[in-house]
C-alpha cells in the first residue's frame, strides 16, 4: 500500500494565509518600487500584507481617524445654500471646493 503524501501544511500560519485571501498583498521588492500606490491603497482604507520570499512579514493598516475626519462636506454646503437661499459667498466657495475634493 503507498499512501500519498499530504503536501499541505496544515495549522501554519492560518491565520495570515486568511489574511493573505482577503487583503491585498505586496512583496517588499514590490513595495520599495511602487510605494507610493501602496500608501495611496492604505489610505483609501485598505489593509496590506507585505510578503518576504512569500512569507507575510508585515500588515500595513490605516489608522483610525478621528470622528471629525468623517465630516460631510457635501451635506454642509447643501445646508448652507439654503440658509443663504443659493447666494454666492466667500465662504460658499470655500465649502464647494472642500466639497469637490471629496466628492
Amino acid at each position: 500500500m503507498n499512501k500519498k503524501k499530504d503536501k499541505s501544511k496544515p495549522g501554519r500560519h492560518e491565520a495570515t494565509r486568511a489574511a493573505l485571501r482577503t487583503d491585498k498583498t505586496v512583496n517588499v521588492r514590490g513595495l520599495r518600487q511602487d510605494w507610493r500606490r501602496v500608501k495611496d491603497m492604505v489610505a483609501r482604507g485598505s489593509r496590506v500584507v507585505v510578503t518576504d520570499n512569500g512569507v507575510p512579514i508585515m500588515q500595513l493598516v490605516p489608522i483610525d481617524r478621528p470622528a471629525e475626519g468623517n465630516f460631510d462636506w457635501i451635506a454642509h454646503l447643501q445646508t448652507i445654500r439654503e440658509i443663504t437661499e443659493g447666494k454666492s459667498t466667500g465662504g460658499n466657495s470655500v465649502l464647494e471646493e472642500r466639497a469637490s475634493y471629496k466628492s
